[in-house]
């Protein structure tokens, strides 16, 4: 009888050993397969500093051009650079670092290649910005012009 016990409870043991392993095979294979289908449905091409989906929308992911810039008290940062829809989007925040309110103009934005030459201007507008306050510069263009390698911040 006990010889009996004793092999069922085994029985048991080795069962839910073999179906632990099961569920812990199944959840990573599971997982892998799922990570793998996510890269394979964005289905990303790298050209240069330009990420292009295959939406077709594309996004700049140069260093230099996220780089924080400087220009007439203004600072520049968390700059992108992106192409949906049939147009280029150039996005920052631009904070007002000085004493006295700034904006109200207009800027240039030129796109440059690694050599610093302009591949094209895309017009923006600063608003207003209050002393310590931060705003958000949008400028556009049907061009596409999300290739560049920087961007520099001139008057108008």
């Amino acid at each position: 009888m006990k010889t009996k016990s004793i092999s069922i409870i085994l029985i048991v043991i080795v069962l839910l050993a073999a179906v632990v392993v099961a569920g812990a095979f199944y959840i990573t294979h599971r997982n892998q397969e799922g990570k793998t289908n996510e890269a394979e449905e964005k289905n990303v091409v790298q050209e240069g500093y330009v990420l292009i989906y295959d939406n077709g929308e594309k996004e700049n992911i140069s260093e230099k051009l996220k780089e924080t810039k400087v220009f007439d008290g203004l600072t520049y940062s968390n700059i992108t650079l992106t192409k949906e829809n049939g147009m280029t989007y150039i996005l920052a925040d631009v904070y007002n670092g000085t004493e006295e309110t700034l904006g109200e103009f207009p800027v240039g934005i030129e796109l440059l290649d690694e050599e610093g030459n302009v591949i094209r201007t895309v017009n923006g507008y600063v608003n207003t910005i209050e002393p310590g306050g931060t705003v958000k510069l949008n400028a556009g263009t049907t061009i596409d012009a999300v290739q560049a390698y920087d961007i520099r911040i001139v008057k108008q």
